[in-house]
């Protein structure tokens, strides 16, 4: 039989109780206080309709809850889901099914808040309990807007998109470029040589004593391919972009092509001294430059052009100007400017840093206008 506790016994007992009663409530205060003070997001405890289990009502939830969701009447569960998204309704509304079963509720939804007049992401995330008949009793949960994150999250499938696009579009770029560079041997190189060849075969075969005259057109032949040669060399990497600056080699460019098409594109070059680019945006701005100027010699039929080229404290700017036919920029699309070799080049200035624009009307000729970052000191050419 066991002893019955002392009265001191029993005082000592009551007196643990009050210590454990003090600090059970200060913890349930510091609690409430921290649920009080949440901007970021909002804790919340529901209970069930004993008349309808699959019906809650709120018991507690944190002041934030109005922030974070805009709504009025926060004690009202209802009201939690009245602003959500047509297109995530059906979606939760069969996760808060599941729930009921599950005892487990965790899902991402689109909410429109009246007082911020935005739509934001909440993540909801909570956890039901039962009584010992197994009745669904109670749910405790937080609410997160976690809207910065989603948006950092489309920002990132936007330039994953983006670069995808970019990739296939210089793949595109390149071999349009070997295509042309296949032409060119196919029409110039090649046919060079194979006149020279049967030329040297028909002395061969004729078993005729050499004539002179013969072997000075050969000559004339294969000086012609050496420079045709040299030429191709000079398109796939021109060495005046090693040797100069930008503003020099753009000039040397504009010349070449004004001597080789015979036209005359004013060149206006607002620089001095010379300026330093980083060499991957000195090459795509000379070859972005060489394309419109093939594009105003080919496309435009304008006997007045003029490229500019001046700065400022942050950027190397661009002003390529035609007074040729021009075009509706409403009915160009994509494959249209591909056709150009425009649209590769406009993304790759856009994913350096810069900035490109183009303006046409049908009769009143194009106007480009391109922007590329400067180099800083520590990364500037020699």
């Amino acid at each position: 039989m066991s002893e019955k506790p002392t009265c001191q016994e029993l005082k000592n007992r009551v007196r643990e109780l009050e210590e454990e009663s003090i600090k059970l409530k200060l913890s349930e205060e510091h609690l409430r206080s921290l649920m009080e003070s949440a901007t970021d997001f909002a804790v919340f405890r529901l209970v069930s309709d004993k008349t309808n289990p699959h019906q809650l009502k709120v018991k507690f939830v944190s002041p934030s809850v109005k922030d974070i969701l805009g709504i009025p009447e926060p004690m009202k569960f209802e009201t939690w889901f009245k602003s959500m998204h047509p297109e995530d309704v059906e979606r939760i509304d069969k996760a808060n099914q599941r729930a009921f079963t599950t005892l487990r509720f965790d899902e991402e939804y689109r909410t429109y808040n009246k007082k911020k007049e935005a739509w934001r992401w909440i993540h909801a995330i909570s956890t039901g309990g039962v009584d010992k008949n197994g009745w669904n009793n109670y749910v405790n949960g937080i609410l997160l807007d976690v809207t910065d994150r989603k948006q950092a999250e489309e920002k990132v499938k936007e330039k994953t998109k983006a670069l995808k696009k970019l990739n296939e579009q210089i793949i595109y770029a390149e071999g349009r470029e070997r295509k042309s560079v296949a032409a060119d041997l196919h029409d110039s190189v090649a046919q060079t040589l194979a006149i020279s060849i049967s030329k040297i075969k028909t002395i061969q075969e004729s078993g005729e004593p050499i004539n002179l005259e013969i072997i000075a057109e050969i000559q004339v032949h294969l000086e012609q391919t050496v420079k045709e040669i040299r030429s191709l060399i000079y398109q796939l990497s021109p060495p005046v972009l090693d040797d100069f600056d930008i503003a020099i080699a753009l000039g040397f460019l504009i010349e070449e092509n004004n001597e080789k098409y015979g036209v005359d594109i004013k060149y206006i070059k607002n620089i001095n001294p010379p300026i330093h680019i980083i060499k991957p945006n000195k090459i795509t701005l000379y070859r972005a430059v060489n394309e419109l100027v093939i594009n105003i010699i080919k496309h435009s039929g304008s006997k007045e052009s003029e490229i500019e080229l001046s700065k400022n404290e942050k950027f190397l700017l661009l002003r390529v100007e035609d007074t040729g036919i021009g075009f509706d920029l409403d009915k160009v699309t994509d494959k249209n400017f591909n056709g150009f070799g425009i649209h590769s080049f406009s993304e790759r200035i856009k994913n350096m840093g810069g900035n490109f624009e183009l303006f046409s009307k049908p009769g009143k000729g194009t106007k480009v206008l391109l922007s590329i970052p400067l180099s800083s000191e520590s990364d500037s050419e020699n």
